[in-house]
């Protein structure tokens, strides 16, 4: 993770779907930790910037059987993220 200026990141993450590798510009204090691969459409885990985040330790908590993690957020219907609105 790189982090530039405004707190907009550089995330480099490989999708789990299609093995590709994916480079974008992704804020994850606003967006949070889910993305959608620009290839093939599917989920995208940003499970890297938990390993490089100092908050839980560097620990990452993914569970592909529940779909969900420590960092989930809520998705609200006007597509921001955080506590339902």
């Amino acid at each position: 993770m790189q982090k530039d200026k405004g707190k907009t990141y550089t995330v480099i993450e490989v999708c789990s779907y299609c093995m590709n590798e994916i480079e974008m510009t992704w804020d994850i204090d606003i967006r949070g930790y889910k993305a959608f691969c620009p290839v093939c459409g599917e989920r995208l885990m940003l499970c890297d910037e938990c390993r490089h985040s100092e908050d839980f330790g560097g620990k990452c908590d993914y569970s592909a059987k529940t779909d969900t993690c420590m960092r989930d957020k809520a998705v609200n219907n006007n597509g921001s993220v955080g506590k339902k609105i």
